[in-house]
């Protein structure tokens, strides 16, 4: 395994990279009691340094492209809404350099398009199958309503970190200004992780198991479920 030596700003853990959420993962379980303290912890943190939100595990996946997210896909969905939730309250404010940034973390951007519509692009982070449409609809800019089951937990909870980040980010924009708003975009995209990545197959499943057997236990179900869906792959 391949451990960053210092921890890696969000601005460079996005950069260039593309990820996706496996088959074998929970769908998006955050509720608002995580959903705010990540908000606040960001709030809270200083200017200078980035709040250090722990590890990321990861799986480079050469034949997909992408990073498979073997652990930390929670915090990193949710900080995707994140700035997704800021790019829409930057929109109309004339602060360019900030929604291009945001755009370039946001979204897989073609080097050779012109066009300012970020609906044609695609999101970096790709979610798990029982989410994945509704997240992209939304990370888009679409709307994502006619993509929504009421039946599922996951999307509920979606839908509730996207209003709770907007409801959020319109107060902070009302007390403290744009440039208020700005100061905390900067400490989203600063805030840190470690990066651990798994230089082979065998090792993320080995990896997997270890992180979730051990501190909070995921269901058995879960675990099986992992088994299959690596021996299917």
């Amino acid at each position: 395994m391949k451990v960053s030596q210092e921890p890696v700003k969000l601005s460079d853990v996005l950069k260039d990279k593309a990820f996706i959420v496996p088959l074998y993962q929970r769908e998006y379980s955050w509720t608002l009691d995580q959903v705010s303290d990540l908000y606040y912890d960001l709030l809270d943190s200083n200017d200078k340094n980035g709040h250090f939100f722990g590890s990321l595990l990861m799986y480079d996946d050469k034949i997909k492209e992408k990073m498979e997210v073997i652990d930390g896909q929670q915090r990193l969905t949710t900080l995707f809404l994140l700035l997704f939730s800021i790019l829409k309250k930057l929109e109309g404010t004339g602060k360019s350099k900030a929604t291009e940034r945001i755009k370039e973390l946001l979204f897989i951007i073609d080097p050779h398009s012109l066009s300012d519509d970020i609906t044609i692009s695609e999101p970096r982070l790709e979610t798990g199958k029982r989410d994945k449409i509704l997240f992209k609809s939304i990370i888009k800019g679409e709307d994502f309503s006619k993509y929504k089951d009421g039946r599922r937990k996951s999307h509920k909870n979606l839908n509730n970190t996207l209003d709770f980040f907007l409801v959020k980010l319109s107060d902070l924009k009302e007390n403290n200004g744009l440039e208020g708003l700005i100061k905390f975009t900067e400490k989203v995209i600063k805030s840190e992780f470690i990066i651990m990545t798994a230089e082979n197959a065998v090792d993320r499943l080995m990896f997997f198991k270890i992180i979730n057997t051990r501190g909070l236990n995921l269901a058995e179900s879960d675990l099986i479920k992992n088994e299959v869906c690596h021996n299917l792959g």
